[in-house]
């Protein structure tokens, strides 16, 4: 797929959470552009809750809740209490917390795939904004006006999470084909004699009624590899407590 080619003043339409300005990559715009080796993090300092795909529930539920929000049942993994800290970035704001899962949604920043209605394609775009790009004293992301192997593997990292992406949208649609996800509120009390305080409106899966499947809707569960994700996902609710002592 080729995600490069594009003039670079076309600009971007529609809204990436967490992402600035972000334009098409070309070599016209970014050539001596360079992407520091490190992440950081500061992004998303004020993101209590990040997307997540299917792929990654197994892993992300040994440190986050993992909840369903929106019309479109989009998963999410909870990051903080309150609607603008996230208690996974560190006090300078750039360091994730050693040892916790780090979403591919963060660890592709600044880059995304992005639709280009006009050429009905998807391309490349970077957050011009991102502290990871610089000028000078980094890896080059063009070299002769050609992409270079590190602007190569960030393009094969973005294609790779949008094909998870389309995967757990499919995942979400047989959920509730099954009538499986139920509503839900997550409450919150910051101190012992303060009233519960409402953090969250979301959908989880419902155990009673995942365990009712018939031998039909399990093995189309099974073809789309459901099942992992699924156990994720109920057991992750156990986060709920670590994430209150956390904030306390």
């Amino acid at each position: 797929m080729d995600t490069l080619a594009l003039p670079a003043d076309r600009f971007i339409e529609g809204v990436l959470p967490l992402y600035g300005n972000v334009t098409l990559v070309t070599a016209e715009r970014h050539g001596d552009l360079q992407l520091a080796p490190d992440a950081a993090f500061g992004f998303a300092r004020d993101a209590a809750i990040v997307p997540l795909t299917m792929d990654e529930f197994e892993r992300a539920a040994l440190d986050y809740p993992i909840v369903f929000f929106g019309p479109a049942r989009r998963a999410f993994a909870v990051m903080g209490l309150t609607a603008d800290r996230n208690l996974f970035v560190g006090a300078n704001d750039e360091v994730f917390r050693p040892g916790a899962y780090i979403p591919a949604y963060l660890r592709r920043h600044p880059f995304a795939l992005v639709e280009d209605r006009d050429q009905g394609r998807w391309v490349l775009g970077v957050d011009e904004t991102s502290v990871r790009l610089a000028s000078a004293g980094a890896t080059p992301l063009f070299a002769d006006g050609e992409p270079t192997d590190a602007l190569r593997s960030v393009v094969a990292f973005c294609e790779s999470y949008q094909n998870a992406q389309i995967r757990t949208e499919n995942w979400v649609r047989i959920l509730d084909d099954f009538d499986l996800l139920e509503a839900r509120q997550a409450h919150h009390r910051p101190l012992d004699d303060a009233e519960p305080v409402l953090l969250l409106d979301y959908a989880a899966v419902n155990r009673d009624r995942l365990e009712a499947l018939d031998a039909a809707a399990i093995m189309r569960l099974q073809a789309l590899g459901g099942w992992g994700p699924i156990y994720a996902h109920l057991f992750s609710a156990a986060n709920w407590e670590r994430l209150a002592i956390a904030s306390s």
